[in-house]
């Protein structure tokens, strides 16, 4: 599988079919019993890896069936932790982006909420926050549904087009999804 800058790619599969199991591997997660896989030209996976997780972590966004949020921090510490601990940015800077983007997805009355005080959907959109708000180059998509769908700038929203971001030819996407056509249109894939 191949997915360049601006695209979007869809993984298509019944339940069981390891399509988690394959975005867990280009994120590092789970390591590939076999094949190799490459991020912006070099190897991260295998006895030949030029790059480990660190790279990954700051170069690829992963938004989980499950989400993943820190029960114990609202929805802006939630968006703000890894930019802090993984990018190094200053906490201003990352609050700033972390409430921009929560207000990008409609939450930004709820900045200070705990995950267990919001909808299934508003904790998605907090995953979505969070994955973008470290600027990835990839962003994967596990399950992500409706919701992903005008996030992302390679994701289309439907009845208003995308959203624009800087930089979003540059980045590349790919959903797992049980359903066509939930996880956006792809391109020539």
């Amino acid at each position: 599988m191949r997915v360049d800058r601006g695209e979007v790619v869809c993984v298509i599969g019944p339940s069981g079919s390891s399509k988690s199991t394959l975005l867990r591997c280009i994120n590092l997660l789970e390591p590939p019993e076999e094949g190799r896989i490459m991020l912006e030209g070099k190897e991260i996976t295998g006895a030949g890896a030029a790059e480990g997780p660190d790279f990954v972590r700051r170069h690829v966004g992963m938004v989980f069936q499950q989400f993943c949020l820190f029960p114990h921090k609202t929805a802006l510490e939630n968006v703000s932790l890894a930019q802090e601990k993984v990018l190094g940015r200053k906490p201003a800077e990352c609050r700033e982006k972390a409430e921009a983007l929560l207000n990008r997805v409609g939450l930004g009355e709820k900045l200070r909420e705990y995950p267990d005080r919001l909808s299934g959907g508003q904790q998605q959109r907090v995953a979505i926050a969070r994955a973008l708000a470290m600027d990835p180059h990839v962003m994967l998509f596990d399950e992500a549904g409706l919701a992903a769908r005008g996030a992302h700038p390679a994701v289309p929203r439907p009845g208003a087009g995308a959203l624009s971001e800087p930089g979003a030819e540059r980045s590349a996407s790919a959903a797992a999804t049980r359903r066509a056509g939930s996880g956006g249109r792809s391109q020539g894939r």
